[in-house]
C-alpha cells in the first residue's frame, strides 16, 4: 500500500473515532444519518469555500465541486443556505453570558473589599444586576438572560431578593441547546488546534496540545483523579481568564479570539 493510501486509510480511521461522541449525540437527540449526511455537505462546502480561495478571496464554484465532489448547482444551493443560515442562527446568548459572568468576577465595580462579587439589586442605580447587564449583555433581553443564568445555577437569588453570583464560567445543562450549541464550539476549538499542528508549514510554530492517560489506572482513583482535574483546572483557568482580561486590546476591532481549553478524560463508561 502506497503512502497516499496509507494516509487516506489513517484519516479515515481517526474520522471513525472522532465521530462516535458526535453521533452518540446526534442519537439521542433524535438526529438521523441522512440529516447528518445533508448537514456535513453543507460543511464540506463552507470549508471548501473559506479555506481553499486564492489571494483572500473566496474558492469559486467550480473549485468547491473539484474539491467536494458536489455537482456545481449543489454547490450553489448550498452556499444559499449558508448565507441564510449565517443570518438567522447565532450562539450570542452563550457568549454574553460568559461575558456577564465574567465582568462581575473581575470589574472593580462590581466587587467587595475582598475581592469577590457583591451580591447586587436587580434594577435600580449602580450598582445592580441591571447596570452590570448594560455593561456587559449588550442588546440581548436582561430578563431572558437572567432567567437562564438562574436557571444553570450561574447566579443564585437570596432571600432578600438581591442576586449573587453562583460560578464564573457558563455552563449550560445537559442537552440544553445553548449546552448543545457549546459543545460544538469545544469541538471546533480542539479539533482547529490538532488540524493545525497536522497541516501547518515547516517554520510555523505548532499550538501546543497535550494529554496525559495510563491504560492501567485503578477503577478506584476515577474519583480522585477528578476532584484533583477539578481543582488544579479550575485554577488554572481562573488564572488563564484574569491574564486573558489583563491582556484585551484596547480597540474594539483589533483584537482576535485566543485561550485554552482543559478536559478530563474517562474510558470507565464506554468500557
Amino acid at each position: 500500500m502506497d503512502m497516499e493510501a496509507n494516509l487516506r486509510q489513517a484519516v479515515r480511521r481517526a474520522c471513525q473515532r472522532l465521530m462516535r461522541p458526535i453521533v452518540a449525540m446526534l442519537l439521542r437527540s433524535g438526529i438521523t444519518w441522512k440529516e447528518f449526511a445533508d448537514l456535513s455537505r453543507t460543511v464540506f462546502v463552507r470549508v471548501a469555500t473559506e479555506g481553499y480561495g486564492r489571494k483572500g478571496r473566496p474558492t469559486n464554484v467550480s473549485r468547491v465541486a473539484i474539491l467536494t465532489g458536489l455537482s456545481r448547482r449543489e454547490v450553489t444551493r448550498q452556499r444559499k443556505l449558508l448565507d441564510a443560515d449565517d443570518q438567522m442562527s447565532s450562539d450570542s446568548q452563550i457568549s454574553v453570558a460568559a461575558r456577564v459572568l465574567s465582568g462581575w468576577y473581575q470589574d472593580p465595580d462590581f466587587l467587595g473589599g475582598d475581592g469577590n462579587p457583591v451580591d447586587l439589586r436587580r434594577t435600580g442605580p449602580h450598582p445592580s444586576f441591571e447596570s452590570l447587564l448594560k455593561r456587559y449583555s449588550g442588546d440581548i433581553p436582561p430578563v431572558a438572560l437572567s432567567k437562564e443564568l438562574l436557571g444553570v445555577g450561574a447566579i443564585r437569588e437570596q432571600s432578600d431578593g438581591t442576586l449573587s453570583a453562583q460560578s464564573r464560567y457558563y455552563m449550560p445543562l445537559q442537552l440544553d441547546s445553548n449546552a448543545v450549541l457549546r459543545a460544538g464550539s469545544v469541538w471546533h476549538d480542539l479539533g482547529e488546534t490538532i488540524n493545525h499542528n497536522l497541516t501547518r508549514g515547516k517554520s510555523e510554530p505548532g499550538r501546543f496540545e497535550g494529554r496525559a492517560t495510563n491504560s492501567r489506572l485503578s477503577r478506584k482513583a476515577v474519583a480522585a483523579l477528578q476532584q484533583m482535574v477539578e481543582e488544579k483546572a479550575q485554577a488554572l483557568l481562573e488564572e488563564s481568564d484574569q491574564w486573558l482580561s489583563d491582556h484585551e486590546s484596547e480597540g474594539e476591532n483589533e483584537g482576535v479570539r485566543a485561550g485554552i481549553g482543559i478536559y478530563l478524560i474517562d474510558d470507565s463508561r464506554s468500557e
